[in-house]
């Protein structure tokens, strides 16, 4: 396969959606791609629109497409499956409606479902509509899979897994249903009956309870039907993935997840991991910050740190519509140096070229409307050559493996919207979020773990476990966190914490989840939180708030009082168990984090006490970023130092000695020595790309 580059370029044409420019226009862009240095652009390959009737397949505007990246020497990342909720292309082709009965989808089963819109959904569980979608991936991977100029295969363009109600997905609901009940119809009665008596005669009259957007209150048979509708979706895609290797194992398959909170990748059985990260609105920088780190950490998730992640789709230019999206290419800059930080090997702008009708047109592109440089076209290819230049340093330096691990699971987003803890705040998402950045205000190297990672024990690389907002708990899980604590490792739970099962039955005593003695505490009741008079008190006097959730707790005789609440009850507990040591917040205080919190300080010490040093640490700017990287997994390779302000900052960059075979380091950008540690002042939004040097 030849040296590996780094893919920088755009999404160009043919398009999946909406009239993209003529043909006429193609090669004065890929003319441009070419003379600007960018070396790769993605396409779509639509069923709907190559076999507009049955039997007849008009494969001449890829075919084209590919001439011209031969011509010009570009790579080419076809998406050739899936796109959000179908699974190929955006819908099936016309003729498939009128002339074969298929099962459509019916995201309401109290709907008239015999609709003929001209984008309606065939079920993707239909096995005749899967037989022929996947005959045309077939013969589009043959067409193309020995074209000099394929890079990689896109398997499903931000798949998702919406509800259906229809024949084929409720066959399929029962048959996993009996896999998870042990082909025990007993057993489903008693747990879908928890609400009111559920008998079912037979596997036959099973039928999920509908799920709208007001969540219903039979919550094990929703959350149920959610996680079978996941794992649905999640097997189609793998089907995909194994036509297409096996058709063609010699080329990288990837995807573009989207929304990936605690999405573990190892699930997708692509070659290599990929998200869409768009930058969105006009925030400040603190929140540039948050959301560079958590769409790049959580797209890890089941990774190892030497794996890359390929940004498939991220912000390009202005969309001045209700998205308010900026197109600002400085702060695309501050993204996509972070992203590249991260781990990511690839970005793609969407889009290069505008559509020409349709919701997106003029909308988001990297060139003006006729096609021609912009400035940010500009910056872009500037940012793609600095890359280029650097792209063997920079695609064999991974992140260092996580110091602190920020336990959050895809099925706390499910947990959260049967058991309806999303309004008026989004607990679940920005309790994850806010744990992640506090790891990083303190300094540390920081990983989303998942329940896989649980249970099969790779928690024990971490030196800590922090648990944000984590109502529910299995026997399994439990399990492993007290093996966990035992063996030398440090957890930190806050409310509420293990006090229900899977089934969302409470944890009957002991409480939390049956590991009291684990944590030196009983927790025997709940109160709410009065943020108006309410406030958890730590040993030096520091004050700091909390949301909704206060927890009783009587701690045993050997149980440390770390923190009170304000009428002296105990509010944080610390308690030592086997060789190591767990800590339970009583009250939910990751939602109410702030750089400035004495939260901060408290986790920041507590993990010092613990024997772990932080790697890098900003000073006193929290809209910074510090990002070290390494090649022999030891050292200190590269240090990425980002602004994401627009002011001026000042930051100490030092680092464990360890970590510093060469303490010399020299901007790939800017070109100036620098020597660890030093005070660097940052312009705002700039980056400082500090690779090793002597």
């Amino acid at each position: 396969m030849g040296k590996k580059h780094f893919l920088m370029g755009g999404s160009l044409v043919p398009l999946g959606l909406d009239t993209h420019i003529p043909m006429n226009e193609w090669e004065k862009s890929f003319e441009q791609m070419q003379r600007m240095g960018l070396n790769s652009f993605r396409m779509f390959i639509s069923w709907s629109r190559v076999e507009r009737k049955e039997g007849i397949l008009d494969f001449s505007q890829p075919d084209y497409a590919f001439s011209l990246a031969e011509k010009y020497k570009l790579n080419v990342l076809v998406n050739v499956g899936g796109l959000f909720n179908n699974v190929q292309g955006y819908t099936a082709p016309a003729w498939l409606f009128h002339k074969y009965n298929l099962s459509k989808h019916i995201s309401n089963p109290l709907q008239n479902t015999q609709y003929n819109n001209p984008d309606m959904q065939i079920c993707s569980d239909d096995p005749v509509y899967k037989e022929k979608a996947f005959d045309f991936i077939r013969t589009t991977v043959n067409r193309y899979k020995d074209h000099p100029m394929l890079e990689s295969w896109s398997v499903w363009n931000e798949p998702h897994g919406n509800p259906c109600y229809c024949a084929c997905t409720l066959e399929k609901f029962r048959v996993w249903l009996k896999k998870k009940y042990n082909n025990n119809l007993d057993l489903l009665n008693e747990k879908w009956g928890a609400l009111f008596p559920v008998d079912f005669p037979s596997w036959e009259e099973v039928r999920p309870i509908y799920v709208p957007g007001n969540v219903p209150r039979n919550q094990v048979m929703a959350m149920d039907f959610l996680t079978f509708c996941k794992e649905n979706y999640i097997h189609t895609f793998n089907e995909i993935c194994a036509l297409v290797h096996e058709l063609d194992p010699d080329h990288t398959t990837t995807f573009n997840m989207q929304g990936i909170h605690g999405c573990d990748m190892s699930d997708f059985h692509v070659k290599t991991a990929g998200i869409s990260a768009y930058y969105e609105y006009f925030r400040d920088p603190r929140t540039v910050y948050m959301w560079t780190n958590l769409y790049m950490r959580s797209a890890r998730v089941g990774l190892s740190p030497e794996e890359k992640v390929r940004i498939i789709e991220t912000d390009s230019g202005p969309r001045p519509d209700n998205n308010e999206r900026p197109g600002c290419q400085k702060h695309n800059g501050v993204c996509d140096w972070s992203m590249v930080a991260m781990g990511a090997e690839q970005i793609l702008a969407w889009i290069y070229r505008t559509r020409l009708d349709g919701g997106h047109s003029l909308q988001s592109q990297l060139c003006d409307f006729y096609g021609d440089d912009t400035p940010r076209l500009e910056e872009f290819a500037a940012r793609a050559k600095i890359i280029r230049e650097n792209e063997s340093l920079i695609l064999s330096s991974h992140p260092f493996p996580g110091e602190i691990g920020i336990w959050w699971d895809v099925s706390m987003h499910l947990y959260g919207m049967v058991g309806r803890h999303f309004s008026p705040v989004e607990i679940p998402f920005v309790s994850h979020d806010n744990a992640m950045m506090a790891a990083l205000d303190c300094g540390y190297q920081a990983e989303f773990i998942n329940d896989k990672m649980v249970l099969s024990g790779e928690i024990n690389r971490f030196k800590s476990i922090l648990v944000p907002f984590r109502p529910y708990m299995t026997q399994m899980l439990a399990d492993k966190l007290r093996e966990y604590v035992k063996n030398g490792g440090l957890l930190i739970a806050e409310s509420q914490f293990a006090l229900k099962d899977e089934y969302f039955c409470q944890t009957w005593k002991p409480t939390p989840g049956g590991l009291s003695d684990v944590f030196g505490v009983d927790v025997h009741d709940m109160l709410l939180f009065n943020k108006d008079k309410d406030f958890i008190r730590l040993a030096n006097g520091e004050k700091f708030s909390a949301y909704r959730y206060r927890m009783v707790m009587s701690p045993e005789a050997d149980t440390e009082i770390l923190a009170e609440f304000s009428d002296g009850a105990p509010a944080i507990t610390g308690h030592k168990y086997g060789k190591g040591k767990a800590i339970l917040i009583g009250a939910l205080v990751t939602t109410e984090y702030t750089p400035s919190s004495p939260l901060r300080q408290f986790l920041a010490d507590e993990w010092k006490s613990h024997g772990i040093v932080p790697f890098c640490q900003p000073a006193g700017a929290e809209d910074v970023g510090i990002y070290p990287v390494t090649e022999d997994g030891k050292h200190i390779s590269m240090l990425y130092v980002i602004n994401y302000s627009e002011e001026t900052r000042t930051v100490s960059l030092e680092a464990d000695e360890k970590l510093l075979q060469k303490n010399s380091f020299r901007d790939i950008v800017g070109k100036e020595e620098y020597i660890l540690p030093c005070k660097v002042t940052l312009a705002p939004l700039q980056n400082l790309i500090l690779a090793a040097t002597g």
